[in-house]
């Protein structure tokens, strides 16, 4: 499962073709929040990707995906992913996940590739929906919701949102853990929240929070900003106070650790060595701070000198001269 997912993320990237003519007025991307979402990931990418660390991130990372359609990318503004959590019923499946994507779409490139891939047009509530047949209802599906929207998600994820799109967003309510990732939204161009660890479950956001989350996590949030510069800030909230100077020190080995495998590398170094890690209470504070001057040094592409060719060394010799043969000279090694 998850290598079909990781797969069929990828191969969404073929859909982020930019589209032509006017782009229609589009309703936030927080109508798209998967309906009991306990897992909340927000990406700026039109912003992130102007900055040291997008660069630094398509440069060195982006490549090794080795498939096509990652040089799309560029034409994706926002993406939304949200996740209820493991259904109780289903504990040993991979959650459910909804990713809504926000950018430039040609929907006919979009739909001859969905097809080449395999996926079958089915409609729902007007809505273009392509998804394999035969497949499992937690196989990712895509709702082509207009040249500026797409959905990615399990079946019954999609046709719960698109139901709830038949919702004036006035009679919505939003309620406080939405709320509290539009706060964190306002302040960073990547974050991440989560009330349910059980999300963790899912292999993108384990991704995301990796060996931070221990036994004893309630929570998790985390934003990285890069609009001045550098910023990182995470809280992991654990059971007790005990539980939280435990996973502060096993975070302060672990970054001694790292410091000390990658010490060849001068920019990771300088980086690590700038992470603050600090308890208070029930909570774990992860911190980093780079002025644009700092991000630049560690992220830009750095300039190599170009190697000078040396210079062919003078040749000494011996001349004789007054000779039958006339002069000779022969070589001198000092």
């Amino acid at each position: 499962m998850v290598a079909t997912i990781c797969k069929t993320l990828i191969v969404s990237l073929l859909l982020l073709v930019p589209a032509l003519g006017d782009i229609p007025a589009e309703p936030p991307l927080w109508r798209y929040v998967h309906p009991n979402a306990r897992a909340l990931v927000g990406i700026q990418w039109s912003q992130v990707e102007k900055s040291d660390l997008g660069k630094w991130i398509q440069k060195r990372w982006i490549p090794d995906l080795g498939m096509p359609g990652v040089e799309f990318l560029k034409g994706v503004e926002q993406v939304l992913i949200s996740s209820p959590g493991p259904r109780p019923e289903m504990a040993d499946e991979e959650p459910p996940l909804l990713i809504a994507i926000r950018g430039n779409f040609d929907l006919a490139r979009v739909r001859q590739v969905l097809v080449e891939q395999g996926a079958n047009p089915q409609s729902f509530a007007g809505v273009s929906i392509f998804r394999r047949r035969g497949k499992a209802v937690t196989e990712p599906a895509f709702a082509l919701l207009s040249s500026r929207t797409i959905l990615i998600g399990d079946i019954q994820s999609l046709f719960a949102t698109i139901e709830r799109l038949k919702v004036a967003s006035s009679e919505e309510n939003v309620d406080a853990f939405v709320g509290r990732a539009q706060g964190l939204a306002a302040r960073y161009d990547c974050w991440a929240l989560m009330s349910d660890t059980r999300a963790m479950h899912n292999f993108l956001f384990a991704s995301l929070a990796g060996k931070t989350v221990s036994p004893d996590s309630q929570g998790f949030q985390a934003g990285i900003s890069v609009r001045s510069g550098l910023a990182i800030d995470v809280v992991l909230s654990v059971r007790n106070e005990l539980a939280a100077k435990a996973l502060q020190a096993n975070l302060s080995r672990l970054v001694h650790t790292a410091e000390i495998d990658r010490g060849g590398s001068p920019d990771f170094a300088s980086l690590i060595r700038k992470l603050r890690i600090t308890s208070d209470r029930s909570n774990v504070f992860l911190s980093l701070r780079m002025t644009a001057l700092e991000a630049s040094q560690n992220f830009a592409p750095k300039q190599r000198t170009p190697v000078l060719a040396k210079a062919d060394a003078p040749r000494l010799v011996i001349r004789i001269e007054g000779l039958d043969e006339g002069t000779r000279e022969l070589p001198f090694k000092p």
